[in-house]
């Protein structure tokens, strides 16, 4: 099949709960017939956790979480205004190691380890930590300028 790939329920049997979907986490499809807020995923659906400590803790975690996209848009933003307008981020490779909790402050630091001269890129070592010095993301970037 090409072009975008759609999903809807076909009628068929679905394979989430065993693999561990829990049914609190769900949305009420046939609820959001009536009232599509009651769908959106945030609020009433998989994502709740992220934004409802109920059920944050309902999937481990201890309050709600940031998403991991955000985390990366973050270090992108502090990469790009490091560079400046004239610059651009040409590559980054970042590993996730804990999540951005609700309440937590977030610190970005970059380290230039490497200088390529014929190409104008600058290699930066990239760490973000929280308040408690918790690593919760680390990479490496290229830069250009």
């Amino acid at each position: 099949m090409y072009g975008p790939c759609r999903f809807r329920d076909d009628g068929g049997a679905s394979s989430l709960y065993q693999a561990g979907w829990l049914p609190e986490m769900a949305r009420d499809l046939e609820a959001a017939k009536l009232d599509p807020t009651l769908g959106d995923g945030l609020y009433h659906g998989p994502s709740r956790g992220h934004v409802q400590a109920e059920y944050a803790q309902l999937i481990g975690m201890p309050r709600g979480y940031g998403y991991g996209a955000s985390m990366g848009a973050w270090i992108l933003d502090y990469l790009n205004n490091w560079i400046g307008e004239h610059g651009r981020v040409l590559h980054s490779d970042m590993k996730y190691r804990s999540p951005a909790l609700t309440g937590d402050v977030t610190y970005l630091n970059a380290t230039v380890t490497d200088l390529i001269e014929a190409k104008r890129v600058a290699v930066v070592e990239v760490v973000m930590t929280n308040q408690r010095d918790e690593t919760m993301a680390a990479g490496t970037a290229e830069l250009q300028v």
